[in-house]
């Protein structure tokens, strides 16, 4: 059985091991000079591989919620049949034990290559097509920018989505399945840092601190989420952020940001809310008695100090007491939209998962082609999800063209 896998990331490599080891002849063609360049950027370059929590994902919730209620366990043995050692931390969250991103692809190309897969460089997809070959078999043929022709008994899709784009992904990669009938989800982008008014951020820039963001749109509570937000010139980023960012659509938007977790270490959880959530007064009469307290006994001019970080701590430094509270749990910023494709770590969107079969990811159009990854319409939470959809999928595409 000859597979032709489109894409060297994380869907690709696993579906190539697996086919291989099956005992099919397997080829890899990688668009850019490198191999698994999301894989070394997953996790600030600790690569969180997977979460061994209550799966979140949001579009293509039930195709993805199916495919690891029946094979979760087949991820967790792949790792472990490449000797990938794991390590489980906070909201189970799944690492390499050794914490390094760059061990997660050596891994993975070591054993691609001691199972004789063959993986070809800057080969870019342009087009599929099926038929039959001079033997008078069926027969999938693909051809290359280059002008490159490949044949195979099976072709396996894993070409990413839109999300990263200085990564390597290739921008008319849904076209090689629309082809045979494929519908598409227009892609946005998801886990995206958001941009908002710029002048009440000035001097903020850099400044990391706990907090929990809510989202309105013409005052009605779009959504929630806690834990670190990173304030920068443009707008706001850290996870928290980033789980809203794919809400965002830049019309009437504010993000309201509640800082008393500072105050409150117990409030410090990395956690998507579901509204509607009292987010935006919940703490304001706790802070607003803490100032009160603070301020008779150091004096209004120091009753914000040790308590905010000083960018902070200048931003309301000539509110009372009462403004302060108010300000530190409900601070609203006008959202101007989000970073943008880009810079976002995930793609809203893709192939209409309906038409793929969740047990081993084959088009429901046309038999012997698959789709594995971020090209389909699954997103998922920050915490490990969206690397463990696409090894997954790749897993099960790679060993079911082979048994084919």
């Amino acid at each position: 059985m000859r597979v032709l896998i489109l894409g060297g990331g994380a869907s690709g490599l696993a579906a190539a091991i697996c086919a291989a080891k099956a005992g099919a002849s397997v080829t890899v063609l990688e668009g850019s000079r490198k191999a698994g360049r999301k894989i070394l950027a997953s996790g600030n370059g600790r690569c969180n591989l997977m979460n061994a929590g209550e799966p979140v994902y949001f579009d293509g919730r039930s195709f993805a919620n199916r495919m690891l209620s029946a094979h979760k366990n087949e991820l967790i043995s792949f790792f472990g049949q490449i000797g990938l050692a794991l390590a489980q931390e906070d909201g189970g969250r799944v690492y390499p034990a050794t914490g390094r991103a760059r061990d997660v692809l050596d891994t993975l190309l070591l054993y691609a290559e001691r199972f004789g897969v063959t993986l070809l460089y800057e080969k870019k997809a342009a087009g599929i097509s099926y038929g039959t070959g001079p033997d008078s078999l069926p027969r999938f043929s693909v051809i290359c920018e280059s002008g490159e022709r490949f044949d195979a008994d099976r072709v396996i899709v894993c070409c990413g989505g839109m999300a990263g784009l200085n990564l390597g992904h290739d921008g008319d990669a849904y076209s090689l399945l629309t082809g045979f009938g494929h519908s598409l989800v227009s892609p946005s982008p998801a886990l995206v840092a958001i941009e908002t008014e710029r002048k009440p951020l000035e001097g903020l820039n850099g400044l990391r601190c706990p907090a929990r963001l809510t989202l309105t749109r013409k005052g009605k509570i779009i959504s929630s989420a806690s834990g670190e937000v990173l304030f920068s010139d443009h707008g706001i980023s850290g996870v928290c952020a980033m789980q809203l960012g794919s809400e965002v659509t830049g019309t009437d938007e504010t993000v309201y940001i509640d800082l008393s977790p500072l105050f409150f270490p117990e409030d410090r959880a990395y956690e998507r809310l579901s509204p509607p959530y009292p987010g935006l007064t919940c703490n304001e009469s706790r802070v607003r008695a803490l100032l009160e307290e603070r301020k008779d006994r150091l004096g209004a001019a120091d009753m914000l100090t040790g308590l905010l970080p000083g960018p902070l701590k200048n931003k309301f430094s000539r509110l009372s007491a009462a403004q302060a509270a108010k300000m530190i749990c409900a601070w609203p910023l006008q959202v101007k939209g989000t970073r943008g494709m880009e810079n976002a770590q995930v793609t809203r969107g893709g192939l209409e998962t309906a038409e793929f079969d969740p047990d081993t990811c084959e088009s429901l159009k046309q038999r012997g082609l698959y789709g594995c990854g971020e090209i389909l319409d699954v997103d998922g939470d920050c915490g490990g999800f969206n690397l463990q959809f696409a090894f997954l999928s790749g897993i099960l595409a790679g060993r079911a063209a082979a048994a084919e």
